[in-house]
């Protein structure tokens, strides 16, 4: 019972009381009551009896509005409660939906990175196929010159020979110039081919064979104006061993820079038995 239900309750007890005692004193003087007081009395008790109800009633209002009240504290804290759940689910839903998305994310970047890994490692390759190819192609044009010495080197080593029985004059002489010439000159255009391959060959191993193969031409060179000097000047067939070594040497070199081409940029297996067998009896 409230504050209010407990000072009611007090006011009717006290007026019970004091009526009540009062009318109780009368009996015990002797005090006769007339109709009156009796009426008075029993006014006073259904006046009491109606104060009561009525403070029963409003206790009872309270008391229905404090519950109402009460429930609505309840029903407003249970649904804070299922609020913040509701909350605390969604966050965690939230939290795992951006888990997911971000584990999503990094397998689609990881995805993305390995494909443009895989794209630059063709492009690369690409790339590089197509500088080995242009390397490779600088090779045959030069052992093509030197195939076509063939013949020109030939026709000066008779030249040579024939030296002893042409007339000591300066036309001959300048005859003998003019037959070299050919010769000479095929040299030169054999040092010019190389220089698409002095600029483009980047490979370490065919650099170098290519270089060692370059200066044997220009010994070549040398020593093929050597020997023309010498023959003009001693009006004498020269010694030409050293020029024929020399001539060997350089067309010996086809082997070799063939397999260091097919193993440092074409990258392919060497050639077969059967082909060196080939090689060695041509």
């Amino acid at each position: 019972m409230n504050k209010l239900g407990y000072w009611v309750a007090g006011i009717a007890a006290g007026t019970m009381v004091v009526v009540v005692g009062h009318y109780l004193y009368a009996f015990a003087t002797g005090t006769r009551f007339t109709v009156d007081q009796w009426s008075a009395a029993g006014g006073w008790v259904g006046g009491l009896g109606a104060f009561a109800a009525v403070a029963v009633a409003l206790w009872q209002i309270k008391r229905a509005r404090d519950d109402a009240e009460e429930s609505k504290t309840e029903a407003d804290e249970r649904l804070t409660r299922e609020l913040e759940a509701a909350d605390q689910r969604l966050v965690k839903e939230l939290e795992r939906v951006h888990a997911v998305s971000a584990e999503q994310m990094a397998a689609a970047e990881a995805r993305h990175t390995a494909q443009l890994m895989k794209s630059d490692e063709l492009l690369a390759n690409e790339l590089d196929a197509q500088r080995r190819a242009e390397q490779i192609r600088c090779i045959p044009p030069i052992w093509q010159q030197i195939a076509d010495l063939a013949f020109p080197f030939q026709d000066f080593q008779y030249l040579l020979t024939d030296l002893p029985s042409m007339p000591r004059t300066n036309e001959a002489a300048e005859e003998f110039m003019a037959k070299a010439e050919p010769w000479m000159r095929s040299l030169m255009d054999l040092e010019m081919g190389f220089s698409t391959a002095h600029f483009i060959v980047s490979e370490p191993h065919t650099q170098a064979a290519l270089k060692t193969l370059y200066l044997d031409t220009r010994k070549l060179h040398e020593l093929s104006a050597t020997a023309a000097a010498t023959a003009v000047q001693r009006h004498a067939v020269p010694d030409m061993t050293e020029l024929k070594e020399c001539y060997k040497t350089i067309i010996n070199q086809r082997k070799t820079m063939t397999e260091i081409v097919r193993e440092h940029l074409a990258q392919v297996p060497p050639l077969r038995q059967a082909e060196d067998t080939e090689d060695i009896a041509s």
